[in-house]
């Protein structure tokens, strides 16, 4: 029976730090944004809390423990099958859960205990240890790769809506007169960036064109302040990802923090942001939007005549008419925006 017990402590722990990892995971593995800005709090009390107490009041390792964990497998596939985002399982992950399983084997065979929180925090902080060793590793690396390539130019772009589709774009364009790479797929955070350039950025690039993400406050300033765009777009700002941000302000504040940059040329916001124009800081936007303005200037680069078919969207910027086969008239902004950094760099 014991051998039973144990087999089902086991799935417990498991279990229960699949929760716990996948949440950390969600919000950047930084444990202060999943207790006290989590979307769902009430997950913690349900998926961690409840099936915890649970377990314990019942002594996990009684006849009644394997009840309360299959009731919580069951439970936990549930809340599995109705996720958007699933675990990934990186080497951090598997660090992690490994950690985990040898903390609980050395508290049951030295304490004999079946412990199931502190295996799961103890593994989280020797995790996060080995984790901030090998980040600061791979920082120095990047860094020193970024600062060998003395001619390479850094293109920022973030965004509420169409970040990697204006990454694409301003790529496209570029490497008609330049030899440019773009962070792949929907990479976006500071550890994928820092794996980017050290495996896959050429090292004879000349243009580098980083999407830049965030989950919270800060998170665009740490991107920023490791590639120091020369050039940066930011497109349209909204409500997407607000259950992490809270309100619109912090959003539009997180998403500003790209012109943090020690070396910027030229930036282009998207009139959505409502920030004042500069002599490097320009403004873009729709002239529909134009009636309906309550003191927010008037963007310095106004799209007009949007027209989109089932072949292609076309509009004007700056007197001259532009048309590509992409559907969806609300492409026209974020091809505006890569046609604004493409005449920058001298692409007519």
């Amino acid at each position: 029976m014991i051998l039973v017990n144990s087999i089902f402590y086991t799935l417990f722990i498991l279990a229960i730090g699949y929760y716990f990892i996948t949440n950390l995971q969600w919000y950047s593995y930084k444990l202060n944004r999943v207790l006290f800005h989590h979307t769902k709090t009430w997950w913690h009390f349900v998926y961690f809390l409840l099936p915890f107490s649970l377990y314990a009041f019942v002594d996990g390792m009684s006849d009644y423990g394997f009840v309360v964990v299959i009731s919580y497998l069951g439970l936990l596939f549930q809340w599995y099958k109705g996720l958007d985002k699933p675990l990934v399982f990186t080497g951090r992950v598997k660090r992690f859960f490994a950690a985990m399983i040898l903390v609980a084997i050395f508290i049951a065979v030295a304490f004999n205990h079946f412990a199931v929180i502190l295996p799961l925090f103890i593994a989280y902080y020797i995790s996060l240890f080995i984790e901030k060793m090998l980040f600061s590793g791979f920082k120095v690396k990047a860094q020193k790769k970024i600062k060998s390539m003395d001619d390479l130019v850094v293109v920022g772009i973030t965004a509420s809506y169409g970040k990697t589709s204006i990454k694409n774009y301003v790529e496209h364009l570029l490497k008609a007169k330049y030899k440019t790479y773009a962070t792949p797929r929907s990479v976006n955070t500071l550890g994928g960036v820092m794996k980017d350039v050290n495996d896959d950025l050429p090292a004879d690039a000349e243009v580098y064109v980083v999407e830049m993400g965030a989950r919270g406050e800060g998170d665009i300033a740490e991107i920023t302040t490791f590639v120091n765009p020369h050039y940066v777009v930011v497109g349209k700002i909204g409500p997407a990802h607000i259950e992490y941000f809270r309100t619109m302000e912090n959003i539009r504040n997180t998403k500003m923090e790209i012109l943090q940059t020690g070396r910027l040329k030229e930036a282009w916001i998207h009139e959505s942001a409502m920030v004042k124009r500069e002599s490097n800081v320009h403004t873009f936007g729709e002239k529909i939007n134009l009636d309906i303005r309550t003191n927010v200037p008037a963007p310095e680069y106004i799209i007009e005549d949007v027209e989109a078919t089932l072949e292609s969207t076309s509009f004007t910027l700056l007197d001259v008419r532009y048309s590509a086969s992409i559907l969806g008239a609300f492409n026209a902004m974020n091809l505006s925006a890569a046609v604004l950094v493409a005449k920058e760099l001298g692409l007519s």
